[in-house]
């Protein structure tokens, strides 16, 4: 399955246009779980597939770990 939109960031709730993918790598797999925390954390629901950004990633590595074995990763 391939992907051409902006991704939104689950740990900082951002989205960026340059945060393109072709394909869903890098993705969580479980969309559906973590878009209703998402939208428990934000308010909102998000704009699109939800991954977490490498500036995300460096900062909150133990975070991100968790989240990944959570709902998974492509």
């Amino acid at each position: 399955m391939t992907v051409d939109c902006p991704l939104t960031c689950y740990i900082c709730g951002r989205t960026k246009g340059e945060w393109m993918i072709v394909d869903l790598m890098g993705c969580l797999k479980n969309q559906d779980s973590a878009g209703k925390r998402f939208e428990e954390k934000f308010g909102h629901a998000p704009d699109s597939f939800l991954f977490i950004c490498g500036e995300c990633g460096k900062k909150n590595r133990i975070h991100t770990k968790r989240i990944e074995e959570k709902y998974g990763v492509y």
